[in-house]
């Protein structure tokens, strides 16, 4: 029976995704690496490290569609073929809540 080992990436990422309260100021790490915990995050957590990691924003757009969600009028709106692009979504959730 062989067990494989989980690589420093992984553990490094399996850390973040449960300390994410904890996490500030990330440096040089690309957004492909912090991802998967980033769409875990609330929509706080992901706009501080937003604010604190300005090199992140162009490319998180995607995961604020699900903090829009909660809205009843841009979850109609989206299903009817509106708010498409992903480039809205952080400011559509920021002007609304």
């Amino acid at each position: 029976m062989s067990h494989q080992v989980k690589s420093l990436v992984v553990l490094s990422q399996e850390f973040i995704t449960k300390h994410i309260d904890g996490l500030d100021d990330v440096g040089d790490v690309p957004y492909y690496l912090l991802r998967d915990a980033l769409k875990r995050a609330t929509a706080q957590q992901l706009y501080r490290l937003e604010k604190s990691n300005p090199h992140l924003v162009p490319e998180s757009d995607e995961l604020w569609l699900s903090h829009c969600m909660i809205y009843t009028d841009i979850r109609d709106g989206y299903r009817q073929g509106d708010y498409q692009d992903a480039r809205t979504w952080r400011s559509l959730y920021l002007v609304n809540m």
